[in-house]
């Protein structure tokens, strides 16, 4: 063979295996546009945008000496098939929840238990005429909680915080893809009172089961050091 026909043959072979390629690669995009771009155009179509609320920590209550009388507790979790699956718990260490579908719920924790439930009271949930009235001029939600009594209830207005809120994009099947914004929760100072949370303690526990209330205040100032009645409950177990 001839050196002339040689390279020829060399040259339309590679002709050939060029056009091959831009068939193939041609055959392909008309495959995803046209065959899948439907397929693809419904997927796109049936994601969606989901605002989710990040639930505000109400403020802590501390007792006259800077001793932690009222917080708020996180409880992670992890959805899966529509379950809860709580993991970690305890003081907030950032949020948590960057991941596919990790969350959190606050919950309220009286360190002092009976001895100062008389003082602190305790929250729940909020009710349909507190969401209708907009308690303390705030559009609340279901699943936010009120003060119920106590230093709760009467300063409620204070110690409630404005809950912030998570922008996620979701397929159709409600998966989580991505995190779009977010705003942060706005926290407040703690609640300082004038109770001495070591001489409330000391007080209750002197008097037993007895059915007693016992007050004592400063002289010179009036202001109230111990206010406790026997018996008493624990405020813990109204939401936890």
């Amino acid at each position: 063979m001839r050196e002339e026909d040689e390279n020829s043959w060399k040259y339309w072979l590679f002709k050939f295996g060029l056009l091959l390629s831009l068939l193939i690669l041609v055959a392909n995009l008309l495959k995803l546009s046209i065959i899948k771009g439907k397929y693809y155009r419904e997927i796109a179509r049936e994601n969606k945008i989901v605002e989710s609320v990040i639930p505000a920590a109400r403020s802590e209550i501390l007792d006259r000496k800077g001793r932690v009388v009222a917080k708020s507790i996180y409880q992670y979790f992890r959805l899966e098939n529509g379950n809860k699956i709580y993991q970690d718990s305890g003081d907030f260490d950032g949020y948590k929840f960057e991941g596919k579908d990790l969350s959190f719920e606050v919950k309220r924790y009286y360190p002092y238990g009976e001895s100062m439930s008389m003082v602190t009271g305790y929250v729940g949930r909020v009710n349909e005429s507190e969401i209708r009235l907009q308690k303390c001029g705030v559009i609340l939600n279901g699943n936010d909680v009120v003060g119920r009594s106590g230093v709760e209830d009467f300063l409620d207005c204070e110690i409630r915080n404005k809950n912030g809120k998570r922008l996620v994009e979701v397929d159709a099947l409600g998966n989580y893809i991505r995190e779009l914004g977010r705003e942060e929760p706005e926290i407040k100072g703690s609640t300082i009172l004038s109770i001495d949370a070591y001489w409330q303690e000391k007080i209750y526990k002197l008097l037993g089961s007895k059915k007693a209330v016992v007050i004592m205040s400063e002289p010179k100032t009036g202001k109230i050091i111990s206010l406790v009645s026997s018996p008493a409950y624990d405020p813990n177990v109204f939401f936890l």
